[in-house]
């Protein structure tokens, strides 16, 4: 399974990485305050679920991009 970027990494690529399809589906479902699923030690909340909420934010970013450019070719 390949490795989700850390929100460091993320954010500091621009969010330009590339994301991986299934990171939600493999995710267990933790409680916001329970220890992250990867390892960190910090809580969920703190760690991956910022990163969930980033990807989710740039997809919706992206998606509205590709509309837009679809529209500008019709």
């Amino acid at each position: 399974m390949d490795k989700a970027p850390t929100l460091v990494e993320f954010i500091a690529a621009g969010g330009k990485l590339p994301l991986i399809g299934t990171i939600r589906r493999d995710i267990p479902k933790l409680g916001r305050n329970k220890k992250c699923f990867c390892g960190s030690g910090v809580k969920y909340k703190k760690c991956c679920l910022l990163l969930e909420h980033a990807i989710s934010q740039l997809e919706r970013e992206q998606d509205i991009e590709e509309e837009m450019e679809v529209k500008d070719e019709k």
